[in-house]
């Protein structure tokens, strides 16, 4: 009797500690997935661009304050201009106080540009919508960057005197080579887009075409840039009329940096409060701000070139088979001279008994797969739309021996809210979408229920550019596909081309090749959709950023977001002057030194060989001995160990 029941305990024991054992395992599991979701906004150098959504002016801790000593300029004679609204301008100038102190800058409201010695106090003057100034600011303005330092310009900054009269040459024609033209265009819901470029320290860690929304109500204004020496970080768009976008981007500049007498400039056609009150739109527009005071100011900042290989632009061509008629032997010979490879996206039911020229589309790029017009999703199920999508692919899959990865929507098709689910459980890794548009592809979440915990799965899209053809009423342009890639590369931004091969025009082959030696002649990356993904995916999941602990020595955080290594990963290091070499040590345990090479002494590029999946690393760089040093810092706002209030001391 006494053995049975040892025995019976054993065996509950023993289940027990099976039990047990497959608790801790899926606890673990669980954790490491929660992890996983988790990381994009919590960890590394992601939680501080989280954390400035959530609290945009929250006060942070002196261990994070930059040494940059900030001149604020009250302009009274602005203030005048604007009459009755007068306290609409205090507002505007309360807001940049707010922004300064959250971000820890040292800061001084003051009613006149600094002159004379007073210089030597501050790396930066900021001159919110100071649209008049007198001729001795104005010139206190260049002596101030003609010293080395740096200035931030909102609005028509400096376009009239003293008096409220308009001045022919304006501060911004005589610093930055640039003329207000008008207002930019406004959508029906009495918001301005700028679209911003990729690859500046202005806009990092914003991704090139990303659409900042401004409120109509601030009068933003645009400019046009006339000397070389000035980089355009945004352009004004226009999303409901096409044929804007096929302007010059120096016709209507929106934000512009540059370099005068030594110093350094930013202007922003906008004011400060003009931003949507959304978190992604808020954190765009607080993070551009911030990233224009840092590099205007010559403080460290680090930042990542656009695209891997440093290539400047990003191009797909890809084209729509409806059937056997558009595959074209022009479009495909035309393809091999250049070597470029194509995304081919065909309907399968069309194609079944064309196993010839399916061959010969995967011989020359990707096939993906095209929604039949006939079908119409949204009527569709969940596992309807599943059962379809997984037939599909295995038609592609039996003309052309893979499976293929891409869909894209028949025209005037829309898809459900099931669509997206459906797509990632039939082993889809992005859509393609046709819409006028240049930003880098996107990550739409879809959620599928795993194991313990319920997880996103990504699936990216890619916004076409479909061709305009030759003398569409919007367009007055003889070339679209040239005018839109020569806006696309100058903002770094991704080019894919949608065309159909069997209602093109005659002289559709002459223009295609011509777009094809403009893209060879540059430094540009040419691949397939699937490629365009690959390449973006875990780039996009790499965030950086920079703290200055202290006058000499500054943190620089480095996180892979994403759930995938990301090998041979490059970033940019500029300091605030020339230096030799760049002391360098790493805070992270089995985390090696990155290598390091500078061509000017104030650039620096780094190379790190890899960094895993959700891994965060710190380095602390030391700068300079003879970088500047506080003048005064201790009084200033921000920087003081009790908060002060008012102006500058006497």
């Amino acid at each position: 009797m006494e053995i049975a029941q040892q025995e019976k305990k054993s065996r509950w024991r023993g289940r027990f500690l099976w039990v047990l054992v497959l608790a801790i395992i899926a606890l673990v599991a669980g954790i490491w997935q929660y992890h996983s979701i988790i990381v994009e906004v919590s960890d590394g150098a992601a939680s501080d661009l989280y954390d400035g959504v959530l609290h945009p002016f929250k006060q942070k801790s002196g261990l994070g304050r930059r040494s940059l000593r900030v001149a604020l300029i009250q302009s009274e004679f602005t203030a005048a201009s604007f009459g009755q609204d007068r306290d609409n301008y205090y507002r505007l100038i309360r807001i940049w106080e707010r922004l300064l102190a959250h971000e820890g800058f040292g800061y001084h409201t003051l009613t006149d540009v600094p002159k004379g010695e007073e210089i030597n106090e501050y790396n930066l003057i900021v001159l919110p919508s100071t649209s008049c100034l007198s001729a001795d600011q104005r010139q206190a303005v260049k002596d101030f960057l003609k010293a080395g330092k740096g200035v931030v310009m909102t609005w028509a900054c400096g376009t009239r005197n003293e008096y409220g009269q308009w001045e022919r040459y304006s501060l911004l024609h005589e610093i930055g080579g640039m003329d207000v033209v008008a207002p930019p265009p406004a959508s029906s819901r009495d918001v301005s887009t700028a679209m911003l470029s990729g690859g500046y320290p202005i806009t990092a860690d914003l991704y090139p075409g990303f659409r900042l929304a401004v409120t109509r109500f601030d009068q933003p204004v645009s400019c046009h840039v006339r000397e070389n020496r000035v980089m355009i970080d945004g352009v004004w768009t226009d999303v409901e009329e096409p044929s804007f976008e096929l302007h010059s981007v120096r016709n209507r500049a929106a934000v512009t940096h540059g370099n005068y007498l030594g110093g350094r400039f930013v202007w922003m056609g906008f004011t400060v409060g003009s931003g949507r009150e959304t978190p992604v739109q808020r954190n765009a527009f607080f993070g551009l701000i911030r990233n224009a005071m840092v590099w205007a100011g010559h403080q460290v900042q680090a930042f990542k070139p656009v695209w891997p290989d440093e290539k400047s632009c990003l191009v797909s061509i890809t084209q729509n088979i409806h059937g056997p008629e558009d595959v074209d032997p022009r479009v495909i010979a035309l393809l091999r001279k250049h070597r470029v490879p194509v995304t081919s996206f065909v309907v399968p039911r069309a194609m079944a008994e064309s196993e010839g020229l399916m061959q010969q589309l995967a011989e020359i790029g990707e096939v993906g797969v095209l929604g039949d017009p006939a079908v119409d999703f949204k009527a569709l199920s969940l596992s309807e739309q599943q059962r379809l999508l997984t037939a599909e692919r295995s038609a592609v899959k039996s003309l052309c021996g893979k499976p293929p990865v891409g869909f894209r929507p028949a025209s005037d098709r829309e898809f459900s809210e099931h669509t997206l689910d459906a797509l990632v459980r039939s082993g889809y890794r992005y859509i393609s979408t046709a819409k006028y548009d240049r930003m880098v592809p996107n990550a739409i979440r879809s959620f599928r229920k795993v194991a313990l915990v319920t997880r996103p799965q990504l699936l990216w899209m890619l916004p076409d550019m479909p061709l305009i053809p030759l003398g569409a009423s919007k367009v007055a342009h003889d070339n679209t596909m040239l005018s839109h890639f020569a806006q696309i590369h100058a903002l770094n931004g991704f080019y894919c081309l949608s065309f159909r091969p069997s209602v093109v025009d005659s002289r559709f082959v002459d223009r295609l090749d011509a777009l094809l030696e403009a893209i060879s002649r540059e430094n540009v990356l040419v691949t397939t959709g699937l490629g365009a993904t690959e390449v973006w995916r875990g780039w996009d999941h790499i965030k950086m950023t920079t703290l200055h602990m202290s006058p000499k020595r500054i943190s620089l955080k480095i996180s892979n977001t994403g759930t995938e290594n990301v090998d041979d990963i490059v970033m940019y290091i500029e300091l605030p002057r020339i230096t030799s070499k760049l002391d360098i040590e790493s805070m992270t345990l089995g985390t090696a030194l990155p290598d390091s090479m500078s061509h000017d002494g104030i650039r620096w590029k780094l190379y790190l060989d890899s960094l895993s999946a959700g891994k965060n690393v710190t380095y602390y760089l030391d700068l300079p001995r003879n970088a500047p040093r506080h003048t005064n810092a201790s009084v200033m706002h921000g920087e003081a160990d009790e908060p002060e209030t008012g102006a500058k001391p006497e």
